[in-house]
């Protein structure tokens, strides 16, 4: 151990569980410190039904203050021998991600090379507008199931890909987005995949105004899935709300209105040509008084609070069961989203 240079150094190292040697190396060099530099990091084993015994030995390039990459061999008894990299850089206005990895003779499917690679990036031209691109692709479908150990990258049963502009001005807030999925789950049909969206453009401000608040939101965007074709949807929302506050509460009454046009001129089902249009009124109400009172204890003075809190939201009915599915997902269940339309 060289703590000047802040190195290890190991030769003729053999890896052994119990007596049995199962992993040869002639050199390894391997840091002993948190300081970024080049060499050997820790290697790591595991075993699984899919891949057999495995072994990960990853070399870290500690290119420069502002990039570096990792390249890793991973021996499958089972698979064969695969390789990766990974290359981070950051600059000034940007930042960004390379991911690749490569079995080129997969000894379960022989003939059939399997890869994956990932690009992330990041642009801010300015304050106001930057960019965000994600970019991942997978061989083949049993790509995740069959060799990744680090199912954090794969937590869904679908790749998501896009490239998306913000813009943030003093004139409201711009999306504009292409968006499409690679299925990963072989159980999960194709047709059961998220649709693609591009384009997809969004608007967004608010206007406040003494007490008064008001929302504006639109969208335009374009939905396709190769089973069933694609459909336009225009939506916009604008509500306003009046807000009056006071030391023990506040009360909001709130009214909006929703409108949503869908052209399905595209689509490939008994859809095609067809049109909807949608228009939905809502009234809301969020209230909520505060008590509180001071008292000591042990010496100490306490503040205790109670803070009752009522919101009440009402939308009519609409018959929408004619409309698709496209976009629609399960709201996460958190004290917030009790009290949002």
């Amino acid at each position: 151990l060289d703590h000047n240079r802040e190195r290890g150094v190991a030769r003729d190292m053999t890896l052994r569980i119990g007596k049995i040697p199962v992993f040869y190396l002639p050199y390894f060099s391997f840091p002993i410190s948190s300081a970024r530099q080049s060499g050997f990091l820790i290697p790591s084993m595991g075993s699984s039904e899919e891949r057999g015994f495995e072994v990960s030995i990853p070399y870290y390039w500690n290119i420069a203050p502002n990039q570096d990459a990792t390249f890793t061999f991973r021996p499958m008894t089972k698979r064969g021998l695969m390789a990766d990299a990974e290359y981070r850089f950051l600059g000034e206005k940007q930042e960004g991600t390379l991911y690749g990895a490569l079995l080129a003779n997969d000894r379960k499917r022989p003939h059939h090379p399997r890869w994956s690679w990932r690009g992330t990036h990041q642009y801010h031209f300015n304050d106001q507008w930057h960019t965000d691109l994600l970019h991942q692709q997978v061989s083949d479908v049993d790509y995740v199931k069959d060799l990744t150990t680090d199912f954090r990258l794969y937590d869904e049963w679908y790749l998501e890909r896009h490239f998306t502009l913000y813009g943030n001005t003093d004139y409201g807030n711009l999306m504009l987005r292409a968006q499409d999925y690679q299925r990963i789950d072989p159980v999960v049909s194709e047709a059961d995949k998220p649709y693609s969206r591009a384009p997809q453009l969004t608007y967004n401000h608010t206007l406040k105004n003494g007490n008064w608040r008001y929302d504006v939101s639109a969208e335009a965007v374009h939905f396709h899935k190769d089973e069933l074709g694609g459909a336009n949807r225009v939506s916009g929302d604008v509500s306003a709300a009046y807000r009056l506050d006071a030391a023990y509460g506040y009360i909001e009454p709130q009214i909006s209105a929703n409108y949503a046009h869908y052209d399905y001129s595209t689509r490939k089902d008994k859809l095609r040509g067809k049109h909807h249009d949608r228009f939905l009124p809502t009234f809301s109400l969020d209230s909520k008084l505060t008590f509180e009172r001071n008292f000591g204890w042990q010496g100490e003075d306490w503040t205790q609070t109670l803070e009752p809190r009522l919101y009440y939201l009402y939308t009519p009915y609409k018959d929408q069961s004619e409309i698709p599915d496209f976009d629609t997902d399960e709201r996460s269940l958190s004290w917030n989203w009790l009290f949002a339309r």
